[in-house]
């Protein structure tokens, strides 16, 4: 298996796609994933492709590559909930940034509501990032 994170200005041109296809389908792996950043990263200037060239290297992968999985068709927000709000919250934030929507899943499977997110914050312990929107 492989996995070839696509971002903008970078390996999203169509040349560097079909090349880069061209030789993962030499690898010849069971499937070849494609990953985009899809959460804040720590080089600001990184960025996700947009959706046309998501579809085009999709298509072009699939050209050469049997097995093409796509990362970047959304997020499953399925975290197991514990029962407590609190620590299911910060054990999942501290290695895995959170979307409102699976926070607002968490909180709602572990029957608490959203006054548990605020104290948080106000306690520093968990803070809110806009990225991409």
């Amino acid at each position: 298996m492989t996995e070839t994170m696509l971002i903008r200005g970078m390996n999203g041109g169509e040349r560097s796609i079909r090349e880069t296809a061209q030789f993962i389908a030499a690898l010849r792996p069971q499937a070849a994933y494609l990953s985009v950043t899809n959460r804040p990263p720590s080089c600001p200037r990184v960025r996700p492709p947009n959706h046309a060239t998501l579809e085009a290297a999709a298509g072009l992968f699939g050209r050469h590559i049997t097995d093409v999985r796509r990362l970047f068709d959304g997020e499953d927000a399925a975290f197991a909930p514990s029962g407590n709000a609190e620590r299911d919250l910060l054990s999942i934030a501290a290695v895995h940034p959170l979307r409102f929507e699976a926070v607002a899943r968490l909180l709602e499977e572990d029957h608490a509501d959203w006054s548990v997110v605020e104290a948080l914050m106000d306690q520093g312990k968990l803070f809110t990032v806009t990225y991409e929107g």
